[in-house]
């Protein structure tokens, strides 16, 4: 095991290449929901601003459910894992959020948890020129979770057996096998590397186009999150406290 200096960055670079931008730019939204929902007990998140349904634990567990679908179905092309590959999606459609209020806040914390550090271990983690902003504080500090510590040496050890690659159009191949996967996808090629899915149109989108997606859907529920939990205890602000 190589010792290093790899983080979780806080923000987006001001003038980094492509990648660290999305990523970063995701990262920090991450760290804003984590903020924005974290220290509740179940009343608070059960909290919603009628006639809205939404609740912070209902945007937990949707945004685990983003984070496993993204990287695990879309991008490597497999099947989902617990609690997800149970569910009878097309009776229940909005089974994660429905679901949600029977949910312990321990339950909710380690759900988004464990699908957030999947997916940052699926994805780039950079070595930090010094004096860049980084995480100040492992987000565990806000969550009360280890997920989030500074990485001190090599990412967790790859669990999920090895499968042949996909071929695609123009002779790429989508990555298959479990974690690091995205790391590797940007190393060869880039953003612009197409992903197993396969949208309505018959076409393959690039991780550049996963990545924006899934920094959409953290930047609409995270001023969902905004509303609720100003009406929960006054927690308000832009940024966690570093």
């Amino acid at each position: 095991m190589s010792e290093n200096t790899e983080t979780v960055l806080w923000e987006p670079p001001v003038a980094g290449d492509e990648a660290d931008t999305l990523v970063g730019s995701l990262e920090r939204l991450r760290r804003t929901l984590a903020w924005k929902c974290g220290d509740l007990d179940a009343a608070g998140l059960n909290t919603r601003l009628a006639p809205s349904t939404v609740t912070l634990g209902g945007l937990l567990k949707h945004l685990a459910l983003v984070e496993d679908e993204y990287p695990t179905r879309r991008l490597l092309g497999r099947e989902l894992g617990p609690p997800w590959d149970t569910v009878d999606w097309d009776a229940e459609p909005d089974w994660e959020w429905t679901s949600a209020a029977s949910d312990t806040p321990e339950e909710l914390y380690a759900l988004w948890e464990g699908a957030v550090a999947r997916s940052r271990t699926h994805g780039r983690v950079r070595k930090v020129p010094p004096g860049s902003r980084r995480l100040a504080r492992p987000l565990a500090a806000l969550s009360g979770s280890p997920a989030y510590a500074q990485y001190a040496g090599d990412p967790p050890p790859c669990e999920v057996p090895h499968q042949t690659p996909r071929a695609l159009p123009c002779g790429q191949t989508a990555l298959l096998c479990g974690h690091g996967h995205v790391r590797q996808a940007l190393a060869e090629g880039g953003p612009g590397r197409l992903a197993a899915y396969t949208d309505s149109r018959g076409e393959h989108p690039s991780l550049r186009g996963l990545l924006v997606d899934l920094i959409e859907e953290y930047a609409r529920h995270v001023g969902h999150a905004d509303m609720v939990r100003e009406s929960v205890d006054g927690r308000v602000g832009e940024d966690p406290p570093r």
